[in-house]
C-alpha cells in the first residue's frame, strides 16, 4: 500500500512540474491586475468569474506591469492581466489564455457628430489631440492639420469640448471613463476602430489546464452575455 501511494504521489508531482495536473489542486491563485487601469474593474470582475467557473477562488493584487511579468514567470504570482501578446513574448514560463480578455480599441472620439473616419490616412484634414502615454498611438505617424500629444485623459477630452481639437483619440473605454468622469455631453466614440488589440490573460506555465478551462470559461462568458453585461456596467453613471 505504502509503496502504491508512493507511486501515486511521485506520478503527481511530475504531472504538476509540467503543468498537466488537474486544475481543482489549486483552490486560489493569484493574479496582479495592471494598476493605473481605467479598465482595471473590468478586468477584475473577468477574470473572477472566469475563476469561478473554472472552480478556483482569484485572489487580485495591483502593481506595474514589468514587476507583474517577472513576479508570474518566477512562479511568484499565478497570472497577471491584461497585456498585448507581443508583451509577454520573451517570458518564456508563461502561458496565454487563448481566448481575449477583451479587444482594446482606438478610436476616434468628437464632440457631436463627427466625421466618416476609415483608417488613419483620413485624420489628415483635422486637428488631433491624442494620449501620448498609449503605444499604438506613440508608434503610429500621424499626419493631420495639427497633432497634440496630452498626458492626461481630462485634459484631452476638455480640449476637446472646449472645441480646442476636432478629434481626441485614445484607447474606447479609457476615454469613455474619463468623459464619464469629467461629467460632459455630447462626446462621442467614432466608428469604426482606427486600431484593435486584444488583450489576455497569462499564467504561469504550471497552470496549463486551468488555462484552458479558463478559456472556455471565457468563451461561455461571451456566448450567454456574462462578459457584456460586466463591460456595460463599468460604464453606467
Amino acid at each position: 500500500m505504502k509503496k502504491i501511494l508512493a507511486i501515486f504521489l511521485a506520478l503527481f508531482a511530475i504531472l504538476s512540474l509540467t503543468g498537466l495536473a488537474t486544475s481543482w489542486a489549486a483552490a486560489e491563485i493569484k493574479i496582479s491586475i495592471l494598476q493605473g487601469r481605467a479598465d482595471s474593474p473590468i478586468i477584475e470582475a473577468l477574470v473572477q468569474e472566469m475563476g469561478r467557473r473554472a472552480g478556483v477562488a482569484v485572489k487580485i493584487e495591483r502593481m506595474p506591469s514589468a514587476r507583474a511579468l517577472i513576479l508570474t514567470d518566477q512562479g511568484t504570482f499565478d497570472g497577471f492581466a491584461p497585456r498585448e501578446l507581443s508583451e509577454a513574448e520573451q517570458f518564456t514560463n508563461l502561458i496565454r489564455v487563448v481566448e481575449p480578455l477583451r479587444n482594446a480599441e482606438i478610436v476616434a472620439f468628437s464632440k457631436g457628430k463627427g466625421p466618416e473616419l476609415e483608417g488613419w490616412e483620413s485624420l489628415a484634414s483635422y486637428r488631433i489631440a491624442y494620449l501620448s502615454g498609449n503605444e499604438i498611438l506613440k508608434t503610429t505617424p500621424l499626419e493631420a492639420k495639427a497633432v497634440m500629444p496630452i498626458e492626461s485623459p481630462s485634459h484631452l477630452f476638455k480640449m476637446l469640448y472646449n472645441d480646442e481639437a476636432d478629434l481626441a483619440l485614445a484607447e474606447k473605454l479609457k476615454g469613455q471613463a474619463a468623459v464619464k468622469e469629467l461629467g460632459i455631453k455630447g462626446i462621442e466614440a467614432l466608428k469604426p476602430p482606427l486600431a484593435i488589440i486584444p488583450l489576455y490573460l497569462f499564467l504561469h506555465q504550471k497552470h496549463q489546464i486551468l488555462a484552458e478551462e479558463m478559456a472556455q470559461a471565457l468563451r461561455n462568458m461571451k456566448g450567454d452575455g456574462t462578459h457584456q453585461k460586466i463591460i456595460d456596467s463599468a460604464l453606467l453613471p
